[in-house]
């Protein structure tokens, strides 16, 4: 088992990106995306485009990744994908993400925005 340790700097980084992304609601979206089936834990109705800007701003950084993860909200499960370090993505967190996948966007994103930049890319899609 992993044991991930926290820090300061981390944690402020988190908090800025869950007040930008209440500040970017859309209840409209976050309503009809929840009326065809795209059922979250939490969904704040954010666009991509939105969260694209979002990342940006940041440097890639495993732990913020793997805390925007645990979140569940489906803008920071998007956000973690596009935010993490390829190269530090284990082959068990790719396997626990995966059976943890509850519809087809965060698939998606996932394999477009991390999975494919993996070294284990070839050898998870054969699985």
């Amino acid at each position: 088992m992993d044991f991930i340790l926290d820090n300061q700097e981390t944690e402020k980084k988190f908090q800025q990106i869950l007040k930008r992304i209440k500040l970017l609601k859309n209840g409209e979206v976050s309503d009809m995306m929840n009326n065809k089936g795209m059922v979250y834990k939490l969904n704040w109705g954010v666009s991509i485009i939105e969260l694209r800007e979002i990342a940006k701003q940041y440097d890639a950084d495993h732990l913020l990744a793997l805390k925007l993860w645990n979140k569940q909200w489906r803008e920071t499960m998007i956000l973690s994908t596009l935010m993490d370090e390829p190269k530090l993505v284990t082959e068990e967190q790719m396997d626990f993400r995966t059976k943890s996948f509850e519809n087809t966007e965060i698939a998606e994103q996932s394999s477009a925005n991390l999975w494919v930049k993996t070294k284990y890319a070839f050898i998870k899609s054969l699985e």
